[in-house]
């Protein structure tokens, strides 16, 4: 959703979860990819993830 000049948006599973700060995790190639572009516009990614699940926070500047 939009709001106050971003896009918020929200991606969840009920997976196995992983260790967000384990570098070349499968996937966490991509999510590192995904986070440096985001901050490249301001925008910014966090990652929460565990037994149960993962979810990821996007939030992304929307432009003038």
């Amino acid at each position: 959703h939009a709001g106050a000049g971003q896009l918020n948006i929200t991606l969840a599973d009920n997976g196995v979860g992983f260790d967000p700060a384990a570098r070349g995790a499968a996937g966490g190639v991509g999510l590192v990819g995904i986070r440096e572009r985001l901050e490249s516009v301001g925008g910014q990614l966090h990652i929460h993830s565990g037994p149960g699940g993962t979810t990821l926070e996007m939030r992304v500047p929307l432009g003038d």
